[in-house]
């Protein structure tokens, strides 16, 4: 039976495509459409060795089920493309020639096929060797073929030992045939083994002996010829296999890389098998980075081959290690690549699990208080094996793994949950329950009724002072019905309310799965349940549930799709917090009253959502993470800088993938960063030992931190297991001090998956710890992990500061005093005063900016405590650190010393100055009149403390600035001291108005330098606008008695250089492109032109002359002094005599 098979369309080597690559079966690649593109193998189309033929693979005219294609053609049609497409038109084509000759083999069938094709010569990895786009009108027209085909060795088959090779040349009018080999599977040069003029059937046409085979794969080809000359041609691929580095294993791609930190120890595993080694030499070693020699031995090895300690200073990235032996005269290697990253925190990181800890990594402390990390996998189906709580010490060492009844991918709540047990507990929804964990007991179990874990993380808040575990969960069978559960720590519930059933947002939340936020909206103190419900099948508004489990008035506008990711920030610092939430439409901010935020909604936004001060400058920004973009925004939405939004991926929607983001400082500079996965598309280079393609579906993905301007200042690879990449989701970062050395450190989580196929399989998960040079300090870091903290609150959260900026301990003060209050982050602030003494002074504020101004007089001269109060929207007060001022009658001012801000001092006449007075203390009002020598006084007005005056052009000489403050209001007058402003200017001027210059004749000129104003500078001189062939050169200036310089210029002509002797003589070598110019007659110009390019050389003839005299020629030479870049400048008329 001929069978007729797609060759796959993951743009690799068909030989991993089954049933395309089974020897007996017809394999059939993809052509583009001649309509579309050029003719030629398509980029999905798999290629290689096993490949027989192509045809039309794209834009294709087939049939569907009715709605089974998003763009069918009259229901029942549709245009597809794939080698799918292209087999049945080769499978019609052998069809055809099976009525017409039903005898014909397999063999016969294929030769026929690939004889007659028309060779497709537009990828040179397609293979050579007749592969080409199927002619069924040739394939018909042909009366007769040759079968050529190999049997044995099997494609694919290593070979440790000699082997007889098999196969048929059979068929009218054979000639003769060939057997060769060549190395890799698309060989530059062949080497015969065998050849004969007659048929062979199944029988034996050479013995293959490994021994003469570079190692790793090699192709025999077998070229039989008719009568007619035409070649029949059969290839196979065997791998010539005496020795395997086996671990680390080599990576099918460079993403499976394993990693390991440098100076630590890598065990290397492997076969040696040789019986001839080079006399006196080892027959194998283990060459590192830069292929330095490592280890060694003589003889065969199975197992333990040595040690690679890679030198601790060594960068992050991947290094190949070698097996290479020599054996009589041949050489052999073989590779593997494994990945250094110098950041992990201890060597027995990363670590690699049957699932993802979609959680994250879990930071807590044990009962003797040092750090643990926890992961916690979910429940894996179709088997549906329980999840478990990975436990590991900083260093990577496990601890005791607990299962879980089913598991969780959410984050789980750390905290002292239960006071009489020592260290921290782990909350975690598991299955119908709430589960808190003890390191590997069970402290408590929490049943949810008839419902389960939604993908929603549980929060731990406080409720009427007492903690409180919060946990939305969905009903069983009840489409869009949640179960929201309010619990203490001990299982019992905090309001009869609980649990209450509410609607869902009408989807599944796939990116955050946030359906509840919990927090004090309007700062009374009570905390609300922020729930998104549904209001239409296609949009949702949130509303709010109180503490006690009433469904409140409060409600947003509705908002189309499904909640994405929502979080609670104060974003203007105005002590009520805004709502932020995301959908597939675009984003929203909403004001703690359920209204917009001004600036919002916005469609150009969305993503997962976290908010910080990245530069500390007391202003939040909104940080949003979509597929390809990460935005940073103002409270507004405006982009915060032009470096916004950053764009990473390509049209496949891959870059940050919505990545769940944190902020820190991990650079330790002062200002944070964001930790974002990125994932490169298209860097998967297929590592096996003969690199021949490159995989267009690999991924690769690392952590990134961005800075403010959205540079890249560190990156960390992901790590890969071997057969698995890290892919890029599931991503999570925790930022911590994981071992209690003071620096900060990064745990991450991530999916590893099987990728470079064309179709991802994830297959588990990657845990990884890697620390920085960074300082930790618990509460300066914004949003340490994807949950903002370890409470799961999803909210940034800021302590109350009432401040008064402008009063500092121990100032003076007078009069009508204006003070400025400063209230950020105080909950549901209702009013803000001062109190001077104790007392109140003036009404209170109600509204920002809190300025008011302080009658001094009032309070009494003397010492006085100020301070500030804000009032809470719970009644509490919050209050700035008090502050002793001096009241006085007037506040005595003094100047500082005058400076300049712009200029230098001396300076040259004309050039621009200006000069500041700063005044003591800052606060002082009016104006500062400026003198300048004997000239009228100038007022400038006084700004914090600060005047600055542009001086006139001011003449050589030296002259005095003063500064003058009469005082103000309670401010005493004063006076700066002066500043004495040296003005210099010097003139040039030459003794005569002209010189001449002629051949053996030199001409001079003395340039005399008038100083004025105590001019002292050191003057250099040059000369300028002469012709090339006059030469300038200036004695030293010198001081006379009169205190002038003077300078010699002398000018002369250069020598001309020596006419050549009689000949021929190539001028300029010009090399050009162009048309020849029209020649005269008096000079010869030589022209030849090869292929469209002119060399033209000028050709002057030996001895002769004559022509009639030159006259002299006049230039205006200019004399230049320099000084500090300021320069000063005199004319002389040269006269060049011929």
């Amino acid at each position: 039976m001929v069978v007729v098979a797609a060759a796959g369309n993951e743009g690799t080597d068909v030989v991993d495509a089954i049933p395309a690559a089974i020897p007996e079966v017809i394999s059939v690649g993809a052509v583009n459409t001649p309509v579309i593109w050029d003719q030629g193998i398509t980029w999905f189309s798999n290629r290689g060795i096993r490949l027989d033929i192509l045809a039309p693979g794209s834009d294709i005219l087939s049939l569907c089920a009715e709605g089974t294609n998003s763009a069918p053609l009259e229901s029942h049609y549709a245009r597809m493309e794939g080698t799918s497409m292209a087999a049945p038109h080769v499978a019609g084509v052998a069809a055809l020639l099976l009525s017409r000759n039903p005898g014909l083999s397999v063999e016969a069938v294929r030769q026929l096929l690939r004889s007659t094709a028309k060779p497709d010569r537009s990828d040179p990895l397609v293979v050579a060797g007749g592969l080409g786009l199927v002619d069924a009108d040739a394939a018909l027209a042909e009366t007769r073929v040759l079968e050529a085909h190999l049997s044995r060795p099997y494609p694919g088959e290593k070979i440790t030992a000699p082997i007889e090779i098999q196969g048929t040349i059979q068929g009218q009018g054979v000639t003769g045939w060939e057997l060769a080999w060549g190395a890799g599977r698309t060989p530059s040069a062949w080497h015969s083994l065998q050849s004969g003029t007659s048929a062979v059937v199944a029988g034996t046409l050479a013995t293959l002996d490994p021994r003469a085979l570079p190692e790793g794969v090699v192709t025999l080809r077998l070229s039989a010829k008719d009568d007619r000359g035409k070649i029949y041609r059969f290839d196979s691929v065997v791998e010539a296999d005496f020795l395997a580095l086996q671990e680390p294993a080599l990576p099918e791609f460079l993403v499976y890389a394993l990693q390991f930190k440098p100076g630590q120890p890598i065990p290397i595993k492997g076969r040696v098998d040789f019986s001839r080694p080079a006399p006196g030499t080892p027959p194998w070693v283990l060459p590192g980075a830069g292929w330095k020699t490592v280890g060694g031995d003589s003889g065969p090895r199975n197992g333990d081959l040595g040690t690679w300690t890679p030198d601790a200073s060594l960068v992050a990235g991947h290094y190949t290690l070698r097996i290479r032996v020599e054996d009589g005269g041949v050489t052999r290697t073989d590779p593997t690549v494994v990945h250094l990253e110098p950041a992990l925190i201890s060597p027995q990181w990363p670590k690699f699990l049957d699932r993802n800890p979609m959680g994250g990594v879990i930071l807590h402390k044990d009962g003797s208080g040092n750090p643990e990390l926890g992961a916690i996998t979910n429940i894996r189906h179709p088997a549906y094996v329980p999840g478990v709580y990975h436990r590991f010490r900083p260093d990577g060492t496990p601890l005791p793994a607990p299962g879980m009844q089913w598991g969780s991918d959410e984050t789980s709540v750390v905290a002292d949950l239960d006071p009489a047990i020592p260290g921290d507990e782990v909350a975690l929804i598991d299955y119908q329950s709430i589960l808190i964990m003890n390191g590997s007991t069970k402290v408590r179990e929490i049943p949810l009724g008839n419902s389960q874990a939604l993908g929603q993380s549980p929060i731990l808040t406080t409720i009427k002072g007492a903690p409180a575990l919060v946990a939305m969960t969905f009903l069983v069978g009840q489409d869009y019905r949640r179960l929201l559960t309010v619990v203490r720590p001990d299982g019992t519930s905090v309001s009869p309310a609980f649990p209450l059933e509410c609607d869902a947002s009408g989807g599944n939340g796939f990116f955050d799965n946030v359906e509840v936020l919990v927090g004090d909206l309007n700062g009374d103190g009570k905390q609300e349940f922020i729930v998104p419900k549904k209001a239409t099948d296609s949009s949702w508004k949130l509303h709010a549930y109180s503490e006690e489990g009433q469904l409140l008035s409060w409600s947003t506008p509705e908002q189309p799709g499904i909640v994405r990711s929502m979080i609670l920030a104060d974003v203007d610092r105005d002590g009520f917090m805004e709502v932020l939430a995301s959908h597939g439409a675009g984003m929203a901010v909403f004001r703690h009253d359920g209204s917009y935020y001004p600036g919002w909604p916005r469609t150009d936004i969305q993503g997962n959502l976290i908010c910080a001060d990245l530069d500390r400058d007391g202003i939040e920004e909104i940080i949003a993470v979509e597929q390809t973009k990460l935005h940073v925004v103002k409270a507004d939405g405006t982009p915060w800088s032009s470096d916004w939004p950053q764009v990473r991926g390509n049209s496949e929607g891959f870059g940050f993938f919505e990545s769940k983001p944190a902020v820190a400082d991990v650079t330790g500079d002062g200002r944070q960063e964001i930790l974002v996965m990125e994932t490169n598309w298209n860097d998967g280079w297929i590592l096996n030992k003969w690199p021949d393609f490159i995989n267009n579906w690999s991924r690769t993905a690392r952590m990134v931190a961005l800075d403010t301007m959205g540079r890249t200042v560190k990156a960390w690879n992901l790590p890969g297991t071997g057969s698995l990449a890290a892919f890029d989701m599931g991503f999570k970062a925790t930022l911590g001090d994981f071992n209690k050395d003071g620096r900060l450190d990064v745990g991450a989580c991530f999916y590893t998956a099987k990728t470079g196929s064309g179709v991802t399989v994830m297959e588990g998960g990657g845990l990884t710890v890697l620390t920085t040079s960074a300082p930790w300090a618990a509460g300066t870091h914004d949003w340490p992990c994807s949950t903002g903290d370890a409470w799961n609150r999803r909210t940034l959260l800021r302590d109350p500061k009432v401040a008064l900026p402008g009063i500092t301990g121990g100032m003076m003060v007078a009069g009508a005093w204006p003070v400025e209050i400063q209230a950020w982050n105080v909950p549901g602030r209702k009013e803000v005063w001062l109190e001077v003494d104790g007392q109140r002074v003036g009404s209170a504020l109600l509204q920002a900016p809190f300025r008011l101004e302080w009658d001094t007089k009032a309070s009494g001269l003397g010492n006085h405590a100020v301070q500030a109060f804000a009032r809470t929207g719970s009644g509490g007060v919050v209050a700035s650190p008090k502050v002793t001022v001096q009241v006085v009658d007037k506040i005595a001012t003094a100047f500082g010393d005058l400076t300049l801000t712009q200029g230098r001092n001396p300076a040259l006449a004309g050039e621009a100055l200006t000069v500041e007075a700063t005044l003591q203390p800052a606060t002082a009002t009016g104006e500062v009149s400026f003198t300048v020598g004997s000239a009228s006084p100038v007022r400038v007005a006084l700004v914090q403390g600060k005047a600055s005056l542009a001086l006139a052009k001011l003449a050589a000489g030296t002259h005095a600035v003063t500064a003058q403050y009469e005082g103000a209001s309670f401010y005493s007058a004063s006076a700066s001291a002066p500043l004495s402003l040296k003005v210099w200017d010097y003139q040039l001027a030459a003794s005569a108005a002209e010189v001449q210059v002629a051949p053996n004749q030199a001409g001079t000129v003395t340039v005399t330098l008038t100083p004025e104003g105590g001019f002292a500078g050191d003057v250099q001189l040059t000369c300028t606008g002469l012709p090339a062939d006059v030469e300038a050169r200036f004695t030293p200036l010198a001081s006379g008695a009169d205190g002038k310089q003077t300078s010699t210029l002398s000018l002369s002509l250069k020598p001309k250089p020596v006419p050549p002797s009689p000949g021929w003589l190539l001028g300029g070598g010009l090399l050009g492109l162009g048309f020849l110019a029209p020649r005269r007659r008096r000079r010869t110009v030589g022209a030849w032109v090869f292929g469209g390019l002119v060399l033209v050389g000028l050709v002057a003839c030996g001895g002769g002359g004559g022509g009639s005299a030159s006259k002299d020629k006049s230039y205006n030479a200019v004399v230049t002094g320099t000084w500090e870049g300021s320069t000063r400048s005199c004319t002389v008329k040269v006269v060049v005599k011929q």
